[in-house]
C-alpha cells in the first residue's frame, strides 16, 4: 500500500467533510449545467440539520488481485456547526476530531484530547453538497433506475478533463493514487453510481469506481492497473438523536 495515498485518503476525508471554498479559477467544465437530479440532491443535502456518514477506500493491485481496504472513516454532524469524525487509514493512527463553531478537539495517540481553534466551522452537508456538484460537471452517459425508494444513478467520469480543470474531483476518486500522476498514470476507466433518496431528495450514496494505469517510479506501487472504489453513505437525516457534544 502506497504510504503517500494513505495519508492523502486521511486529508481527503476531513476535506471532503469539511466545508471550504475551492481554489481554483472558474474553467469551462465549471460553467456546464449540472444533471437536475444531481442539483436537486446537492441542494436539499446541504440543507440537513444532523445526518450520519461512512467513507471507505479499497484498493486492488493487478488485473486479479483482491481488494484490500485502505482507509474507512465515520461521523456525525448536527446543526451550529457541530461535527465528530473517526477516521482509520490503514498502517496510520486512528484519528478523531471534534469540532463545535471554532473550536476543535483532537485526540492524540495517547488518547488524550487537545483543544485548539479553526477559521471555518465545520458545515458538514455544504461540503458534501460541493463535492456532489463537483463530480457531476464531469459525468456522462447517465443512466436512472429505481431501487425502492431511491432513484440510482450510474455513469461514467471524465477523468482527464478534471486533472487539466485542477478539479478536487480528481483526488476525491484516487487517481492521483501515491502522486502517479506527476509521473505518467493513466485512466484507463472511472465510472459512478449515485443514490438519491425520492421523497426528500436527499444523497443516500456515492460509489466511484476508477482503474488506473500505474508507470515506473510511484513510491510503494508496482507498475499495472490498480482499481480504487471509494463509498460514502449517508444516513440518519434530520434524526434528532444525532448529537455532538465536547468530550468528557
Amino acid at each position: 500500500m502506497s504510504t503517500r495515498f494513505a495519508r492523502s485518503c486521511l486529508a481527503l476525508f476531513f476535506a471532503v467533510a469539511t466545508a471550504f471554498t475551492p481554489n481554483r479559477e472558474p474553467t469551462q467544465a465549471a460553467q456546464v449545467v449540472i444533471d437536475p437530479r444531481i442539483e436537486a440532491a446537492a441542494a436539499a443535502t446541504q440543507e440537513l440539520h444532523s445526518l450520519r456518514f461512512n467513507a471507505e477506500t479499497t484498493v486492488k493491485i493487478g488485473a486479479s488481485g483482491e481488494p484490500t481496504r485502505a482507509f474507512s472513516g465515520r461521523g456525525a454532524y448536527q446543526d451550529e456547526a457541530r461535527a465528530h469524525l473517526i477516521a482509520e487509514p490503514v498502517g496510520f493512527p486512528r484519528s478523531e476530531t471534534i469540532a463545535i463553531g471554532s473550536i476543535v478537539w483532537t485526540m492524540g495517540e495517547d488518547g488524550d484530547w487537545s483543544q485548539g481553534v479553526q477559521n471555518t466551522p465545520t458545515f458538514i452537508p455544504f461540503s458534501f453538497a460541493f463535492n456532489l456538484r463537483a463530480q457531476a460537471e464531469y459525468l456522462s452517459n447517465l443512466i436512472a433506475s429505481q431501487a425502492g425508494s431511491q432513484t440510482v444513478l450510474t455513469g461514467d467520469i471524465d477523468v482527464n478533463s478534471a486533472i487539466a480543470d485542477k478539479s478536487p474531483t480528481v483526488y476525491n476518486i484516487g487517481a492521483d493514487y501515491g502522486g502517479g500522476l506527476e509521473f505518467g498514470t493513466e485512466i484507463v476507466s472511472a465510472s459512478i453510481t449515485i443514490a438519491i433518496e425520492n421523497a426528500q431528495n436527499y444523497l443516500r450514496s456515492i460509489e466511484t469506481n476508477l482503474t488506473i494505469r500505474v508507470p515506473e517510479g510511484v513510491e510503494g506501487v508496482p507498475p499495472g492497473l490498480v482499481t480504487i472504489v471509494t463509498n460514502l453513505r449517508l444516513s440518519n437525516f434530520n434524526d434528532p438523536t444525532v448529537s455532538v457534544d465536547p468530550p468528557v
